[in-house]
């Protein structure tokens, strides 16, 4: 792609970013991607409605919400607004403190439940590198090098019938990043023990 196109490419993907995140504000929009997500996996990821191909920002919804591993039964007890958000802020103080062993065992691992982590702003994950599990905490050890914190502000269970989707908004602040407010979606992985974490995508809110 000619250094032009890539440009243009850029710029459609912004515009993509922002409007699902406004979109996502004023919760208009998830439903219609969320399907689209998981049949379509030359999409791309929106941090605020992530899609099953993560250009960290760009078309769907925070998919996830059908298990990579369909032959295992889903725990709809496991998978509660509580275990979910139980979950989230295991995540989250791990990541505040650099604990690299707890941030590997709140992530499913790839093949188990594992789809993807995107961002934009500060060393972006779009695309492959969002999907890349194995280079997952690494990415978490440079950002917290870079002192980067996330603070968690709001947090909404919208799973079901064992499926742990969720949405939430928090504070995204480092070396090179000042305080920013995030719109976000994850999923949970609940048909295998133990819980983990298998999407989070999230992007800056626009109206912020």
């Amino acid at each position: 792609m000619t250094p032009s196109g890539r440009r243009h490419r850029s710029i459609r993907e912004a515009g993509a970013i922002a409007l699902l995140l406004a979109t996502a504000c004023t919760a208009q929009s998830t439903q219609a991607t969320v399907g689209a997500s998981r049949n379509a996996q030359s999409s791309r990821v929106t941090a605020s409605t992530p899609s099953t191909e993560p250009n960290a920002v760009a078309t769907g919804s925070p998919t996830a919400t059908t298990p990579i591993n369909q032959s295992a039964q889903p725990s709809a007890e496991r998978c509660t607004s509580d275990s979910v958000r139980a979950l989230v802020t295991k995540f989250l103080a791990a990541f505040n403190a650099g604990d690299e062993r707890t941030l590997d065992a709140v992530w499913a691992p790839a093949g188990a439940g594992w789809e993807w982590y995107s961002t934009d702003g500060a060393e972006p994950r779009f695309e492959a590198v969002a999907r890349d599990r194995s280079g997952l905490i690494a990415f978490f050890a440079r950002r917290y090098a870079k002192h980067e914190s996330l603070r968690l502000t709001s947090f909404k269970f919208n799973g079901s019938a064992g499926r742990g989707d969720f949405e939430y908004t928090l504070l995204r602040q480092a070396d090179d990043l000042k305080s920013t407010v995030y719109l976000g979606k994850g999923s949970a992985e609940c048909t295998s023990p133990p819980l983990a974490l298998a999407v989070w995508s999230m992007a800056r809110d626009p109206s912020k």
